[in-house]
């Protein structure tokens, strides 16, 4: 039996590869386009949303060192501009303030179009 010609293989797989490295490059500088044209202060928010599937204030307020009204600022800057969506997981009742729910708003990335 023949060994098998793993060279058609591995050439679809390289090029494969090349043509992700390819796109990932252009997906980074696009990105950094985008941060540089941002308040220092937003990138630490987008980047806690992009490595976490979402940020909340309490969470940025930690990561950050910000102020929560410095952060909800941000948030809703970033929400105006389109780079964040806002999310709620219900109404804020009373009952629920009292259980302090931390993930009662949150904001993430949009998804892609």
């Amino acid at each position: 039996m023949d060994a098998p010609d793993w060279n058609a293989w591995l050439e679809f797989f390289l090029r494969a590869l090349q043509s992700q490295k390819q796109h990932l490059e252009k997906k980074m500088e696009r990105e950094q386009v985008m941060l540089a044209a941002l308040p220092e202060s937003s990138v630490p928010i987008l980047e806690l949303a992009s490595e976490h599937g979402r940020a909340t204030v309490a969470e940025t307020a930690r990561v950050s060192g910000a102020s929560r009204n410095t952060i909800k600022d941000h948030l809703k800057a970033l929400v105006e501009q389109g780079h964040l969506t806002r999310h709620c997981s219900g109404a804020w009742t009373p009952e629920r303030q009292a259980r302090s729910s931390k993930y009662a708003n949150w904001w993430k990335l949009p998804e892609p179009a």
